[in-house]
């Protein structure tokens, strides 16, 4: 059953969310190199919060400018399998998604990058990021991409304006 058509299975939820430990940056350096068995094995502070199910928010709209982001129940033309196929995304996802933001906005272009397929088990990412580490160094490439364990932002303002002007 699509995710959007299955009713709320709660209001709200206790649970934890994952940020970055600044304290196992070696020497104070910020710069974490997305990929790199560094990365992988980068150490998290964990935080209580309480996570809202918006479905069960029925009188409230979410915006943009207001929440930073905006719900909505639009059907798409792929199968559940279909998002394990990076071609297939690109050439009937993106479009759809890109005409829903245009529709949503007003703008009268929306731009897409890239599509990332995180479906590796967290066990076997740390495995090869430890196996990596050790062969290659701290800065040496990972394959594996597992569900995203702690809080980021996938793009700062200066490389998006940056892919915005390629």
């Amino acid at each position: 059953m699509p995710y959007n058509d299955a009713a709320p299975l709660f209001d709200s939820l206790s649970t934890t969310l994952n940020f970055n430990d600044p304290k196992a940056h070696v020497q104070n350096k910020k710069v974490i190199h997305i990929g790199t068995a560094s990365d992988k094995l980068l150490q998290h502070e964990v935080h209580p919060v309480t996570v809202t199910d918006v479905r069960a928010c029925k009188d409230q709209e979410f915006t943009p400018d207001s929440n930073g982001f905006q719900y909505f129940n639009e059907p798409t033309a792929l199968a559940k399998d279909d998002f394990f196929d990076t071609d297939v995304v690109k050439e009937r996802y993106w479009p759809e998604v890109a005409e829903l933001l245009k529709k949503a906005t007003g703008a009268s272009h929306a731009q897409y990058e890239s599509h990332l397929i995180r479906s590796s088990r967290w066990e076997d990412v740390q495995a090869e990021a430890r196996q990596v580490k050790e062969q290659e160094g701290e800065k040496g490439m990972c394959q594996k991409m597992d569900p995203n364990r702690s809080t980021h932002v996938s793009q700062k303002e200066y490389g998006s304006i940056l892919r915005s002007l390629n």
